[in-house]
């Protein structure tokens, strides 16, 4: 009856050292991580968000807009993308098509493609069905701030 559990304990033994990391794979596990020695452990930093360029800053506005350009409105999200070359094609597509200044804004882990500056939301469900109309069947209208034309 003893042999049991100590064929059982071998067993799990064996089969455990089996399966214990060569120093080798802990090496290069750790090569291809950035890491920083923090009371002698080791602590791995995450990934740095992509930058942010001129077509994925937040609300779209470009440095040049002055505060008094803004005010509360509407655009229309036409449609969403996981890759900034993605959202540019999409924008560029949709300002083609829609005839309105589209933009780009990132949200992680996704960007999202707006379009017009409505005033008021009956302006931008009108335009949110010409949206659908065109190609864009997901679009809806949500509230932004938006550059007001002078």
């Amino acid at each position: 009856m003893a042999k049991v559990p100590l064929i059982f304990l071998i067993f799990i033994i064996t089969g455990c050292a089996y399966y214990l990391p060569t120093k080798q794979k802990k090496e290069q596990f750790r090569s291809a991580l950035p890491e920083v020695v923090y009371a002698g452990e080791v602590v791995v930093q995450p990934k740095e968000p992509p930058e942010e360029t001129s077509t994925a800053v937040p609300e779209t506005i470009s440095f040049s807009q002055s505060q008094e350009n803004l005010s509360q409105g509407w655009r229309v999200q036409i449609a969403t993308a996981n890759e900034q070359y993605e959202a540019k094609k999409i924008k560029d597509e949709a300002e083609r098509k829609l005839g309105v200044k589209v933009y780009i804004q990132y949200n992680a882990p996704v960007y999202k493609i707006r379009a017009g500056d409505f005033p008021d939301r009956d302006s931008a469900m009108e335009f949110c069905e010409k949206a659908k109309r065109l190609g864009y069947p997901d679009a809806y209208p949500i509230p932004s701030e938006i550059i007001i034309k002078k």
